[in-house]
């Protein structure tokens, strides 16, 4: 397990895009920011781009890094944006869903330590499909 978790490691920081590459589902532009002094809860942005007939849905997230890892997205109501959990994000047959600031978004929560650039962090994604990824994401 280690030597695959090492391997794993490796492929995803060299190439930012490793994932389900076999059914088409692609993942860039992945990171997770640093936390905070005293804070225990970080955000994570992707780009989960979809290249095959069907769509895909995530439908849950876990990391050994968090307690607890929750699909958000910010919301406008009236003059105040605020975050709001999704139950499940559709990344569309042919599509492309970005989690960035502002927008779609994972959020880690209850970090188990504190992360600091150039730490990587493990996510599992899981999808309605019955398949699990597990993704390597870099903090900055």
């Amino acid at each position: 397990m280690r030597i695959r978790s090492a391997l794993l490691l490796g492929l995803c920081v060299s190439w930012n895009i490793c994932f389900a590459a076999g059914a088409g589902l692609h993942l860039q532009a992945a990171y997770v920011t640093a936390s905070l002094p005293g804070t225990t809860t970080v955000a994570a942005y992707l780009e989960l781009k979809n290249l095959s007939k069907q769509e895909w849905v995530l439908v849950s997230a876990s990391s050994p890094a968090a307690h607890v890892v929750e699909v958000h997205r910010h919301v406008m109501e009236g003059n105040s944006m605020r975050m709001e959990k999704v139950d499940s994000l559709t990344i569309p047959a042919g599509g492309i869903v970005r989690m960035q600031p502002g927008g779609y978004h994972l959020m880690l929560i209850g970090l188990n330590k504190a992360l600091s650039t150039g730490d990587h962090v493990l996510v599992t994604l899981k999808f309605s499909n019955g398949r699990a990824e597990t993704v390597v994401l870099n903090v900055k």
